[in-house]
């Protein structure tokens, strides 16, 4: 029997934990099946790492219809001053082979989920939380059901996913963003946005046109997106100057780390990227001509991992959004290649 269930006090637990303002209550009730969700729990790596089957609705329509709530994310999750977060995310879409989107997410050494979602009134999806955004620790005990009980608000918190139909979504933080306000629109968190990706876009188009109906909340540091999907189409979303800039591809592949594309020379000549990472991703995906298998795209985001004094890399994700498949790494593990697979619907 399902039972309904709110997430209220954790939510507003978790907005007092991470230091952020609310600009509208909002109760997003959850009416899956919360035991059964908590129950899938798996520990499948020391690092450590989670996957758990969330079963039934996380509320997210209802998010999407009633409000938002800022959540920032450095109070809580940044790095110490001085330190150099950074992330990564490729796309490569050659025709007539599988299409790949990697991600590298670079940050401090903690706990991550890897998530598995089938919403009623949207799309099934594989993404990754990091559970510091949940309130845990690096190390968190979640023997019991009661410890596990903030993992009901995960789905809000992926930081990269992809969903049935071959949308694949990944988030960068960046130096500076502002978003376009328009007061007849809902706000979401600038999470939220891979979640509303995830759930209802079936190509880029669709998800570019969703972001742009509602306001993007940027907390600290603010990001921006690369999104890709299996026809071969990918965007980097970002937002300057109170306006959404969408950088479509111009050839069967793309890259996005940690710095503004537009109006940087690197959409013209990825030589001037100030990112080495950037301009590595970038010329071995030019020799490729876009075409990689998921294998080498996780060799590729090897090249490019980091380590610093409180992380580094915290996991590696190649998506194949052409057939579904998702191999993983943990805290650079790379010799142990974990690999989940996702039912595509054409």
């Amino acid at each position: 029997m399902h039972r309904k269930y709110s997430l209220r006090l954790f939510l507003w637990a978790l907005v007092c934990l991470i230091g952020s303002r609310c600009n509208k209550s909002f109760n997003p009730s959850a009416s899956g099946n919360a035991t059964q969700t908590l129950e899938s729990l798996r520990q499948i790596d020391d690092y450590p790492v989670y996957t758990m089957i969330y079963s039934g609705d996380y509320g997210f329509s209802k998010y999407l219809k009633t409000g938002s709530m800022q959540f920032p994310v450095s109070q809580q999750a940044g790095l110490e001053r001085g330190e150099k977060w950074g992330c990564s995310c490729f796309a490569a879409l050659s025709q007539g082979v599988e299409k790949t989107f990697g991600r590298n997410f670079d940050w401090t050494n903690r706990a991550s989920l890897v998530l598995f979602t089938d919403p009623p009134e949207g799309y099934a999806s594989v993404s990754v939380v990091d559970l510091v955004f949940l309130g845990y620790s690096a190390n968190p005990n979640l023997n019991s059901i009661d410890d596990r009980e903030r993992l009901l608000g995960a789905p809000y918190f992926s930081l990269d996913g992809m969903n049935e139909k071959g949308v694949a979504i990944g988030m960068m933080a960046i130096p500076t963003a502002r978003s376009p306000y328009d007061p007849s629109k809902i706000s979401i968190g600038e999470l939220q946005v891979i979640r509303l990706v995830l759930d209802y876009a079936a190509t880029v188009q669709e998800a570019v046109r969703l972001i742009g109906q509602y306001n993007i909340e940027m907390a600290q540091p603010p990001i921006h997106y690369l999104i890709a999907d299996r026809t071969g189409n990918s965007a980097t979303v970002e937002f300057l100057n109170g306006t959404m800039q969408v950088i479509q591809n111009k050839v069967p592949w793309q890259v996005s780390t940690n710095f503004n594309l537009t109006g940087s020379g690197a959409l013209t000549d990825y030589r001037q990227a100030d990112c080495w990472r950037y301009k590595i991703l970038w010329s071995e995906l030019e020799k490729a001509g876009g075409c990689i298998k998921a294998e080498q795209g996780m060799q590729l985001l090897q090249n490019v991992s980091q380590t610093f004094s409180t992380g580094g890399t915290m996991w590696s994700a190649v998506y194949a959004i052409s057939s579904g498949h998702m191999l993983f790494v943990p805290g650079r593990k790379y010799g142990s290649v974990k690999q989940f697979i996702l039912k595509m619907n054409p």
